[in-house]
């Protein structure tokens, strides 16, 4: 499966497209992928890659395994979910 891992944004960046409309905000991501993020979120990062802006979230679930999910963030679309290595 291929990476979608790109280049982190600094926090300004993350809030001036937050606060412009362009990325969904955490809660709202939460809201739509409630099923999705079970268990503790132990990182968070929004990256671009090859133009589009991707939060990728590591998630240790209740069976101790941790994934790393890649979510549109414009849209909450889930792109991949994979087992950390």
């Amino acid at each position: 499966m291929p990476s979608i891992a790109g280049d982190n944004l600094s926090q300004r960046e993350a809030r001036e497209l937050l606060e412009s409309g362009h990325i969904l905000s955490l809660s709202e991501l939460q809201d739509r992928n409630a099923q999705t993020f079970i268990g503790k979120i132990l990182d968070l990062e929004l990256e671009r890659k090859d133009g589009k802006l991707i939060y990728e979230f590591e998630v240790l679930g209740g069976d101790g395994e941790v994934r790393e999910y890649y979510i549109d963030a414009a849209s909450g679309e889930l792109l991949q979910e994979k087992l950390e290595d």
